[in-house]
């Protein structure tokens, strides 16, 4: 099976977000991906490395210093380059803007990701999919109701609940562009990128909330 562009590749991506924060080692990368639950990241840590070794290819990654510790085996540090930090912010804003039939996980994780975009190009893109998901939806219901007096609707339950999926993620999406517009939620990639430098842990979810201006869940 051929190997997905790295734009539309989930694990590539992921690499090159936490690679954005600061360099890191595959393994802690691999750590990090678990830890931060980016379930979408699968065949773990083969599919890491491979990826690791296309972004280099491209240019996208490069490596620096190779430690060992103790016992263990040698690792290397890879940093992102100039080159993959554009790319990255392309790619998210691309899978935020486009709507995908063959990879329902690709705006989960374009989602999981967004800290990495511009705020702006963020808003753009997820305009730009609210307009998407409204023309796919009026396009299928117009098909669904030229159907109906041919086909008994038991035949057509699938294709309900496929309108009804895209309705939701077209309603989801329409209430995150209206948070974004009206600021109550932002963020900051350079206190992202310089928390990450600084080398704070996952427990750090406080700190976090506040540099990036999110509010805090309602007390139950």
């Amino acid at each position: 099976m051929p190997a997905k562009p790295l734009s539309t590749d989930l694990v590539a991506i992921t690499t090159l977000g936490l690679l954005a924060e600061r360099p890191r080692h595959p393994y802690e990368m691999q750590r990090l991906i678990t830890s931060r639950q980016k379930t979408f990241v699968r065949g773990l840590p083969r599919s890491l490395y491979h990826a690791i070794d296309r972004l280099s290819k491209a240019g996208l990654v490069v490596a620096g210093e190779t430690s060992r510790e103790g016992r263990r085996p040698e690792r290397t540090v890879y940093e992102i380059t100039e080159a993959g930090l554009e790319e990255l912010e392309s790619w998210l804003a691309a899978l935020l803007a486009t709507p995908s039939a063959t990879d329902p996980e690709a705006f989960n994780a374009a989602l999981s990701l967004i800290p990495y975009v511009d705020e702006k190009d963020a808003l753009a893109a997820l305009r730009s999919r609210v307009v998407a998901l409204e023309m796919e939806l009026a396009g299928s219901i117009a098909r669904m109701e030229g159907l109906r007096p041919m086909l008994p609707r038991l035949l057509m339950l699938e294709e309900e609940h496929r309108i009804a999926m895209v309705g939701a993620e077209r309603d989801y999406t329409a209430a995150l562009v209206g948070e974004l517009e009206a600021g109550t939620i932002t963020w900051d990639r350079e206190a992202l990128r310089r928390m990450g430098r600084e080398g704070l842990g996952d427990d750090d979810l406080a700190r976090l909330r506040e540099a990036m201006g999110a509010v805090p869940p309602p007390a139950r």
